[in-house]
């Protein structure tokens, strides 16, 4: 009876155990869910604190731009501006180097030039024997340069408005290039104007001047062409020597050729000449 007993109580202390089992694997079960929710809680937190370290860095990298590493040593450091070396460990803060531009005179130079693009001059560092200057740039003097760079070059007026050359000013920061409709009215008024320079140095002194004339042909359109230039002697007894025009003719006889030349006189003012030298063609006939 005893031992019938042991049974029954094996099986139900069993069944208890059981339970208990039951009990665990339940709460086992449940538990990954808390542990998945504090880990989803933990990234979102570490999600949170990512853009204050992306602004550490940013901040970081800025003044690197500012500052150069020396060769002899890594913790030393050379300043753009005023070329003063400065220390800073790599395992410590930039709040020194920060603090430098703060008093670099140099620096602050830089910064005020910067300002001045906005009020329609472009600031230029100038390094002279070591100095560290301040240069302006006017957007005038930008667009008189960019039309000499058209003329000069013989450029079509559709460069200025090409991609190379924006690209060109956005990265040296220099000014928005104008339009080529733009381009062509001012290079017609440089023309006017250096015009009425040479006319008034033409006429400085009435001194003598000789011509020299040379036709040549084009090669696409088969049309001839006169260049005529003028030379002279000027008040500092310098030889100069000037285009004065390049005239269409219709052919290379000498009554066209000085039918061109008397009238280039007329418009230049011109009445006192001492030779004029044309080139041995053929063709020419002087009657």
């Amino acid at each position: 009876m005893d031992s019938s007993s042991f049974p029954h109580v094996a099986e139900d202390n069993h069944d208890g155990d059981g339970d208990k089992v039951d009990e665990l694997e339940e709460d086992e079960l449940d538990a990954p869910a808390s542990v998945s929710r504090n880990k989803r809680k933990g990234k979102q937190r570490k999600n949170a604190a990512k853009p204050c370290k992306a602004q550490k860095t940013l901040v970081r990298l800025k003044v690197w731009e500012h500052y150069t590493r020396t060769v002899e040593n890594n913790d030393k450091y050379k300043c753009h501006y005023c070329g003063r070396i400065m220390s800073c460990a790599t395992s410590s803060g930039t709040s020194s180097l920060l603090k430098h531009l703060e008093t670099c005179k140099q620096h602050i130079a830089w910064n005020q030039s910067r300002a001045q693009t906005k009020a329609q001059t472009q600031g230029v560092l100038n390094v002279e024997d070591g100095q560290l200057k301040v240069a302006k740039i006017s957007i005038d003097v930008f667009k008189e340069a960019c039309n000499e760079m058209l003329v000069l070059g013989e450029l079509p007026l559709a460069f200025i408005e090409g991609l190379a050359f924006k690209r060109f000013c956005d990265r040296l920061k220099l000014y928005t290039p104008h339009s080529r409709r733009t381009a062509t009215r001012e290079i017609v008024e440089m023309f006017v104007e250096k015009k009425a320079r040479m006319r008034k140095l033409l006429n400085a002194n009435k001194q003598r001047v000789s011509l020299t004339t040379d036709i040549w042909k084009a090669p696409t359109t088969s049309a001839s062409y006169m260049v005529i230039t003028a030379h002279f002697i000027d008040t500092r007894w310098e030889l100069r020597k000037l285009i004065i025009g390049i005239k269409n003719v219709a052919d290379h006889k000498g009554e066209t050729i000085s039918k061109v030349l008397i009238d280039c006189l007329a418009e230049w003012g011109i009445d006192k000449v001492f030779t004029i030298t044309v080139d041995n063609q053929q063709q020419i006939l002087v009657h």
